[in-house]
Order: structure tokens, then sequence, then C-alpha cells
């Protein structure tokens, strides 16, 4: 009733084959980027892409992979760590012990919006945002 219609004698798309034509092919190089190098070879395109201060190997062109996302995240769990153990040992020595570990505090009704990671320490003023 509503959306497409269906045409006699082609075949609809399924949702896989839909994903596989949105997915990003890697170049020559094995580089998956946002603007081909095939596109960089276009006379308008390329030139166009050059104004607008894009590079063909300019890291904002280039798509991250999975490594690099790991790479990211443990970097930033290494991060974390090193403030909390900072934070541990200054508490530690102003209060005797402390012990805190963060966590993550999701509200219910802010699903999908920012979120805080907060610790619970003998002084309230001195948290882990």
């Amino acid at each position: 009733m509503f959306g497409r219609r269906t045409t006699f004698g082609t075949k609809q798309p399924s949702l896989s084959e839909f994903k596989e034509t949105m997915r990003p092919t890697p170049d020559a190089d094995g580089v998956t980027r946002v603007f081909p190098k095939e596109l960089w070879d276009d006379p308008k395109i390329g030139r166009f892409l050059q104004e607008v201060g894009f590079a063909p190997d300019d890291a904002r062109n280039i798509l991250p992979t999975a490594q690099d996302y790991i790479a990211l995240f443990a970097a930033a769990k290494k991060r974390l760590d090193e403030r909390t153990e900072a934070f541990n040992r200054e508490m530690t020595t102003r209060y005797g012990y402390c012990r805190a570990a963060p966590f993550l505090v999701i509200d219910p009704h802010n699903l999908g919006r920012r979120a805080w990671c907060v610790s619970i320490c003998p002084d309230e003023s001195h948290r882990i945002r």
C-alpha cells in the first residue's frame, strides 16, 4: 500500500544485498577511502575535492578499520586506568584508603544520549568525570 510498488518480473533486493552495495570496497592499494582514488582522476570532481581541502591520502578520507578501533579503545582504557590509579593514590594519601573504580551509569530516560562515568569516594568534590 505505502512505499514502492512492486513490478512483476523484477527481483526485489534483500537487506543483505543492499548492505553489500552500501559497503565501500578497498582501493587497489588495500585502503578503504571515503572518496575512492578513481574520483580524484576526474577533472571536475578531483579539482572540487582539492578546493574543499581534501587529499586522496588525507586521514579524513581513509575509513578506519576494526584494528584502528581496537587500538583506539585500548588507548582510552589505558588512559582511564592511569587516571583511576592516580586518583586512588591521591585519595589514599589524603584519607588512608581509597579503591575507587569507574563504572558507567545510564539513566533509562537518557539511553542514546551522553552518559557519565562516575566514582563514589569519601570526598564528593573529587569525582572521575
